[in-house]
């Protein structure tokens, strides 16, 4: 088979695959504690078309997506929250059904084909050529079996071979590369302010009378001061409650009128617009006045039409939409001004500050090529996740609930009867 596929994809794509099982090989834990592979437990994460999916290999992908989440801190309530066992477990799935694909099609990696990655490692080289007694030496003090540790290199091997399978079926044109040359050349930029539900709360207006009025109820004033609580090492840090009840009071007070807060945010929006203008000095001037509604002017940076995205606001479709339209009616250079947009998180006022246009003589060779990689590994995801879709649609999976239900992700069986169907 290796000889199959060095004639079909050439020489470059045996080197990349050897390279992408020595990175394999580094993050499955060689260097680590690492978990047998041989004389697994009978107790399995799940299954896939009746192939089990055991909880020793579930546990350490696990530990591997935890260890790329290791500055958050993340406890079991938050590795819940963000359903961590359960992605790992719908990764390891995909991968189980496109390695039972690839079989199908006879993608099956014989034993010569592994001895010969596995000798092409560097890890188990010495001075350039492969060393028995040290391949040996490394497996056993991190707890592999010389066929458990050669299964896992076959299923690299193989989810290689499927990758460039699908990668026969990419095709990229000349006309996509332009499509695509334009698209990333054609950029825009903007300042803009966003106003959120907050901003108009700092805008309500608050009668002192109310104020006093709020702290004759008491059950007011223990809300003030469980958020005092939740806010005296951030916001309130190095205060205490005394100095600050008036201005908790008056955030609660205006948090609890939404109407004036959208007339306070109307009223805001209306000045700004009056005041963004592309020069620096403007933008002074304006921060000075929203400085007050935690808020301020921002600057996109270039941004391309597909992107849609603005930081700090979210998606903002049809900012992007008129922005790469003939005529802007935000851009000074055609005698713009500054525009509000109503999106769902707030209100949004832009003032386009650039514009790039495509230079199709900076179209050359190099660049071509660059951007023919760039659709072709776009491609081959996209085709990907269509096999995936349709392989999970005629795929039989199982479960253990009690696994993921229960939050352990430790090699502790869990006991009963845990297989559930999908």
């Amino acid at each position: 088979m290796l000889a199959v596929m060095r004639e079909k994809f050439g020489p470059v794509f045996i080197g990349t695959f050897v390279a992408a099982i020595s990175f394999v090989f580094v993050f499955w834990g060689i260097w680590g504690k690492g978990a047998g592979m041989g004389g697994m437990s009978g107790t399995d994460a799940g299954a896939v078309n009746g192939e089990p999916i055991p909880l020793s290999e579930f546990n350490k992908e696990l530990n591997r997506r935890l260890e790329m989440y290791k500055g958050l801190n993340l406890n079991e309530e938050q590795i819940k929250q963000f359903h961590i066992r359960e992605s790992v477990f719908e990764d390891m799935v995909d991968r189980k059904l496109m390695l039972q694909k690839a079989e199908s099609l006879g993608m099956q990696p014989g034993d010569a084909e592994v001895r010969e990655s596995i000798m092409q490692i560097p890890a188990f080289q010495t001075d350039g050529k492969f060393d028995r007694p040290k391949y040996e030496q490394l497996l056993a003090a991190n707890h592999y079996t010389l066929s458990g540790f050669e299964e896992m290199v076959r299923k690299d091997v193989q989810s290689g071979f499927w990758r460039r399978y699908l990668k026969s079926f990419v095709k990229v044109s000349d006309e996509e590369i332009q499509q695509e040359f334009v698209q990333t050349k054609e950029r825009r930029k903007f300042k803009y302010v966003y106003l959120t539900a907050a901003s108009g709360q700092k805008g309500v207006k608050v009668d002192p009378t109310q104020l006093m009025e709020f702290f004759k109820n008491p059950d007011k004033e223990r809300q003030a001061k469980t958020r005092f609580e939740l806010a005296k090492d951030t916001r309130f840090k190095g205060k205490k409650f005394e100095d600050v009840k008036m201005e908790i009071a008056r955030d609660i007070i205006a948090s609890e009128s939404p109407d004036l807060a959208r007339k306070a945010n109307d009223e805001l929006a209306g000045r700004v617009l009056g005041m963004l203008a592309p020069a620096d000095a403007a933008d002074k001037k304006l921060n000075d006045v929203l400085k007050g509604f935690d808020t301020s002017v921002k600057d996109s940076g270039w941004v391309m039409r597909r992107n849609r995205f603005l930081p700090g606001v979210g998606e903002a479709e049809t900012l992007f939409k008129e922005a790469f339209s003939d005529k802007p009616s935000f851009d000074p250079k055609t005698g713009g001004k500054a525009k509000r947009f109503d999106l769902p998180g707030g209100i949004l006022l832009v003032l386009m500050t650039g514009t790039e246009h495509p230079d199709m003589a900076q179209l050359n060779a190099e660049e071509k090529n660059r951007l023919f990689e760039q659709l072709a590994y776009r491609k081959e995801n996209d085709l990907q996740e269509q096999w995936s879709h349709t392989l999970r649609e005629n795929a039989k999976v199982a479960r253990n609930q009690q696994l993921f239900a229960g939050g352990s992700g430790g090699g502790g069986s869990p006991g009963g009867d845990p297989m559930g169907d999908d």
